[in-house]
């Protein structure tokens, strides 16, 4: 026997079945957006720090083998010049006096230096200073470049972490939602 009214009971029960399921699946359809979203945006994420790393170590080796270019050719510079500086003024053996008579005494020679003469050191030491310069200036770049790159990773790895947390916590909503619907379905 059924009463006065039951009937609207019943349609409203299903009506509100019928809107709860739509609710959770709705719900169920942006959590898994997000999540895939999520995903997507690491994925993306991933694949320009591994760019930006892989750039980074052969950047990194080319500097260093830059640096050490520098550094060799600065001491091949500074080797060179300093034996230079000390064979190329001793004289060998005698030279002729010329424009003299026989049994004259010859002129008396021309004014020294105080010191030895030590040829455009300046100039040379100049060179090997600039040449150590840019060596200090690679090794700078290599250690600032290193820098950001230990900035980058940490950056990265931070946004996947919580990447990763945000997207087992859709998990978990997603999970509750489809038990929520699935008990509602169950108790109808």
């Amino acid at each position: 026997f059924h009463g006065p009214g039951t009937t609207e009971i019943y349609t409203l029960s299903l009506h509100d079945l019928f809107r709860s399921f739509q609710d959770c699946r709705q719900r169920l359809q942006e959590l898994q957006e997000q999540h895939d979203k999520t995903d997507a945006a690491l994925h993306k994420a991933e694949l320009m720090r591994n760019e930006t790393h892989g750039a980074w170590v052969i950047t990194d080796r080319d500097d260093k083998e830059a640096a050490a270019t520098v550094k060799r050719a600065s001491a091949v510079l500074a080797s060179f010049y300093a034996d230079k500086m000390q064979t190329d003024l001793i004289q060998t053996g005698k030279q002729p006096v010329e424009g003299m008579d026989s049994g004259k005494a010859p002129p008396p020679p021309p004014p020294t230096w105080e010191d030895g003469y030590g040829g455009k050191q300046g100039e040379v030491m100049g060179i090997v200073a600039i040449m150590d310069m840019i060596h200090e200036d690679i090794e700078k770049d290599r250690h600032d470049a290193e820098v950001d790159e230990n900035a980058s990773n940490k950056e990265f790895e931070d946004l996947k972490h919580d990447s990763e947390e945000h997207m087992e916590a859709l998990e978990k909503d997603y999970e509750f939602t489809d038990s929520s619907l699935g008990r509602a379905l169950e108790d109808q």
